[in-house]
This record gives C-alpha cells, sequence and structure tokens, in this order.
C-alpha cells in the first residue's frame, strides 16, 4: 500500500498494473488481491492480540524497573 488510498479495494486495481508492480519491484503475479489481504485479517483472533499486548506492556514494564534508567526517549 503506497498511501494514495486507505480502501482495501483499490488493491484489486493496483493488483492489475504492471507498471505499479514494477515501480515495487514485484512481479505483477504476486500482487495481492482485496480477498487475499482481508483473509489475512480475519485470521487474527482479537482476544488473543489483546492478551499478547497486555504480556508485552507487563514484560516492558518489569524490565523497566530491573533497569531504573534516568531517561526514557
Amino acid at each position: 500500500m503506497d498511501g494514495t488510498s486507505r480502501h482495501l479495494v483499490d488493491l484489486d486495481a493496483l493488483a492489475k498494473d504492471a507498471g505499479y508492480a514494477a515501480a515495487i519491484e514485484c512481479e505483477p503475479g504476486g500482487m495481492f488481491s482485496f480477498h487475499a489481504v482481508k483473509r489475512f485479517f480475519c485470521s487474527f483472533w482479537w482476544p488473543r492480540i489483546y492478551l499478547r499486548r497486555h504480556l508485552l506492556q507487563r514484560l516492558f514494564l518489569w524490565r523497566l524497573k530491573l533497569q531504573e534508567p534516568d531517561l526514557i526517549v
């Protein structure tokens, strides 16, 4: 996604554009379609993502307490 459109359905038009595929150095047959991206995002289980984020936050805070840095950027 190059930022010109926020709509996933525009991926179908970009997949048919050989010039766009060449610009991002990809084979035209390897371009993603809207349906492939939709299936990819639907494969995530949102409660598991929440639990993983919570775990990473707790690990970060634990590590921060161990290191006790003077400044956090």
